[in-house]
């Protein structure tokens, strides 16, 4: 019978406890802990086994102590304002079967992304709810419930005078379309994605042909668009100078570990694919008689304002919204 439990931090290791009971207030620890009442315990339930490395299996949750009992701490959850985690009445035992579970961490995720949504899309909060409820598979629900995840953390260095806000249409798009992403890099992509549209004042339709683009991308692409963007990144240095020693170009081979495909006829087509949306310059010819080291792979400026706005930092937002980066896409095509 599989066991949910619950780590806490105690300096540079993890602890971990046993849980009584567990209800959508609260959790009873068994634990020989007795931090005082009042105190903030910031705690992660999983299911029971050394601390989960994907973040799908855990949740991570703001607690502080209610009181001591002989075996253990009880806690009530501290939960993001709208949060609504009532989705069973009374409390759960830590024996409970294994789909009660991880029912009840799905519950947690749900509330904590929906409360999430409903800060920077009020009117999107209810339809984001149904369809992360009741019309999508529970892998694809997972994967736009850790967008929205990466997107808050994402936001939460942002400047406290910007203003975070995301029209119904997009923040509902983006999650639909991110709940396809294959894997963690394109999660990635579709988390920045939303963070840098939710502070794009008046520029929705323009996000929305971006995110046309975001939808056509497979994770091969994906891999293929960040080594090539990535390269170029690095030949801009301090205050956007450029290092001309440093290629502005990667090679096969770069794509080649990037994306793990060493099959040339498949690198090929899907260099041709992106090529064909006007993310990469028409500059690849796959040929049995070009050498390798001299073909390169270079962004078009699209594939770079793509690329910019899906890797969005606080630090850069200045230089983004004032470059070439929030333009329309037939405007650089």
């Amino acid at each position: 019978m599989s066991e949910l439990v619950a780590y806490h931090s105690t300096g540079d290791n993890e602890m971990l406890d046993r849980i009584g009971n567990i209800s959508s207030s609260g959790v009873y620890l068994l634990t020989n802990e007795r931090w005082p009442a009042g105190a903030p315990v910031p705690i992660t339930l999983q299911k029971l086994g050394p601390p989960e490395k994907r973040p799908e299996r855990r949740i991570t949750l703001q607690a502080v102590v209610v009181r001591w009992g002989e075996d253990g701490v009880a806690l009530s959850f501290v939960l993001p304002a709208k949060a609504n985690v009532s989705l069973w009445a009374t409390p759960v035992d830590g024996g409970s079967d294994r789909t009660e579970l991880e029912e009840i961490l799905r519950a947690f995720q749900l509330a904590k992304a929906l409360a999430f949504v409903n800060r920077i899309s009020p009117s999107a909060t209810e339809e984001v709810r149904h369809v992360l409820r009741d019309e999508m598979s529970s892998y694809r629900a997972e994967s736009a419930i850790q967008i929205a995840f990466e997107a808050e953390k994402m936001l939460e260095s942002a400047p406290q005078t910007r203003k975070m806000e995301g029209s119904l249409r997009l923040v509902e798009r983006i999650l639909l379309g991110g709940s396809w992403a294959e894997d963690e890099a394109a999660r990635h992509l579709w988390a920045g994605f939303l963070a840098s549209s939710c502070l794009t004042e008046g520029n929705d339709e323009v996000n929305l042909l971006y995110l046309d683009l975001l939808n056509m991308l497979a994770a091969v692409h994906v891999h293929i668009l960040n080594a090539a963007c990535e390269r170029v990144s690095e030949v801009v240095v301090a205050d956007f100078e450029t290092d001309l020693s440093k290629p502005s170009s990667c090679t096969i081979a770069e794509i080649q570990r990037a994306t793990g495909v060493h099959d040339l006829l498949r690198v090929g087509r899907d260099i041709q694919y992106l090529i064909d949306l006007g993310l990469l310059e028409n500059n690849f010819r796959s040929s049995l008689f070009v050498p390798l080291d001299d073909v390169r792979v270079t962004p078009t400026d699209l594939g770079l304002q793509l690329y910019a706005r899906c890797n969005w930092h606080p630090k850069q937002e200045g230089e983004l919204r004032n470059s070439t980066a929030y333009k329309n896409p037939a405007e650089v095509q």
